[in-house]
């Protein structure tokens, strides 16, 4: 069993009326200000608990209790909703089942399958793993866009689909839905998603409709055209008739600070227009993580060698320039960390010599006179233990701007406690989450979703609280540039 959460008590139902004759409840809540999740002020209440769930909530003083807690001045609230999760991967796993992090931090329901990832088949396979073995929390996925087009157009991505696989993947978004998915997911930054075009996505995501879904991108190109990919989603929302979520957004590098103001008059104007557009944000001042020698981008015939060593490849001249032009351009047109984002986006979080700590590589390249690479190269060569960074580092003042808009959900993008199978730069597809681990919220629940119920994440999800036991333990353009960057 779970020791009590140090400042909220959680509930896995809505809001119920009061009861005017006395009952009987195993535990009683009282003395707590209640948040009901659909967005009514907290006020003070008790709650009563029957057999794991909520039974009812009011002045419950004349009522009979097998246990009352006083939780006066602590919030009694819904379970939050963690809309971007890179966790349920992990939780196929039984000794990792629990989410034991996730809920020790108020998280009861995880959506995974962001970013483009899960095909039907792989739904299906980690659903059976949860059926099998039960799990600590509940889970919804997106169907993802670039798991569906590797499962149709195999190792043949760098062009549009036939009519025949374009059939083929609408047939796997409707698979996908009758799964119970809540819509499909697009990982546009990273291969095989960075080669698709607008008018893909558009077919794409019209099959959700009529499961009342929404299309959730991971956007083109946030880094150098973070305005014209948001405008990407809110286009692909328009054509398709259905809501629209930017995921993960924010504004990283030195030359973007203060563009999220823009973001926020782009989503307004979305909004005013009609459209059902939202973003959701996790709350950090930098997005993924990675050893600094993880966005060198080695050639599998190279790195295969026996022997290989970064270092010393790193110390002869002609290797250093061919793998500059492999991690600033990508191998083939595909994906790479510094052709995403660039020097000034990548700020050191640690390093062997603190002074390094907190600085972009940008302004050390600059101050060192020295090409951006080569600063990379000389720090890698040089450094006896290893360099951390951030792969998007972001202004401060941006995360609180765009923290408070009421569209804006928090999110974790977090993978699960003590590790991710898929951490770091040098992960297949490029993809890593923004955390290995999942991280305290900085902010409350996001609000309900209320205008319209059906697009609610929550009334996809059965609300079944299972409680847990000891287990022993490239981007590109908008829609008027439909082929991303570099597309070859």
């Amino acid at each position: 069993m779970l020791p009590p959460l140090s400042r909220a008590v959680l509930l896995s139902l809505p809001f119920l009326g009061a009861c005017s004759s006395p009952e009987r409840f195993d535990v009683v809540l009282t003395g707590g200000t209640v948040i009901d999740g659909i967005g009514s002020p907290g006020g003070r209440a008790d709650v009563g608990v029957r057999e794991g769930k909520v039974a009812r909530i009011g002045d419950l003083s004349a009522s009979e209790a097998g246990e009352r807690v006083d939780v006066s001045g602590l919030v009694v609230a819904p379970g939050f909703i963690d809309v971007h999760s890179h966790t349920v991967e992990a939780i196929a796993e039984e000794d990792k089942r629990w989410n034991e992090g996730v809920l020790r931090m108020g998280v009861t329901t995880v959506v995974g399958g962001p970013d483009g990832g899960f095909e039907p088949a792989r739904i299906r396979e980690l659903t059976a793993a949860y059926l099998r073995q039960g799990i600590g929390t509940n889970v919804a996925f997106y169907v993802g866009h670039n798991g569906i087009r590797q499962a149709v157009m195999k190792d043949s991505q760098r062009r549009r689909p036939t009519d025949e696989e374009l059939s083929a993947m609408k047939a796997l978004v409707r698979e996908g839905m009758d799964l119970g998915a809540v819509g499909l997911s697009t990982g546009l930054m990273y291969e095989p998603g960075l080669f698709s075009e607008t008018d893909e996505l558009v077919e794409l995501a019209r099959e959700v409709k009529p499961f009342s879904g929404i299309f959730e991108s991971h956007v083109r190109d946030p880094g150098h055209d973070l305005l014209g990919s948001d405008r990407e989603v809110i286009e692909v929302a328009r054509h398709a008739g259905i809501p629209g979520r930017i995921a993960h957004e924010k504004a990283v590098g030195l030359e973007h600070k203060g563009l999220i103001a823009e973001v926020v008059k782009l989503v307004e104007a979305a909004r005013a227009e009609g459209l059902d557009i939202t973003t959701d944000q996790y709350p950090y001042d930098g997005a993924a993580i990675a050893r600094l020698e993880e966005i060198v981008v080695v050639p599998d015939s190279k790195k295969e060698q026996p022997g290989f060593d970064l270092k010393a490849a790193l110390r002869d001249p002609a290797t250093r320039r061919a793998l500059q032009k492999a991690s600033e351009e990508g191998i083939d047109g595909g994906f790479a960390w510094l052709k995403a984002t660039g020097y000034s986006h990548m700020r050191i979080t640690s390093a062997p010599h603190p002074e390094l700590v907190g600085r972009y590589l940008s302004e050390l390249a600059e101050e060192r006179g020295k090409a951006g690479f080569d600063l990379i190269a000389d720090l890698i060569v040089e450094s006896k233990a290893p360099i951390g960074i951030t792969l998007g580092a972001i202004a401060e003042e941006d995360v609180r701007a765009l923290l408070v808009q009421p569209w804006n959900m928090v999110a974790s993008d977090g993978g699960y406690p003590g590790g991710d199978p898929r951490r770091g730069a040098s992960a297949v597809r490029g993809h890593v989450s923004a955390r290995p681990w999942s991280l305290r919220p900085r902010a409350g629940a996001p609000e309900s979703r209320r205008s319209n119920p059906e697009n609610d994440l929550s009334s996809r999800v059965e609300p079944r609280a299972r409680r847990p036991r000891p287990s022993g333990r490239g981007y590109g353009g908008g829609p008027h540039r439909l082929r991303p960057r570099n597309h070859r």
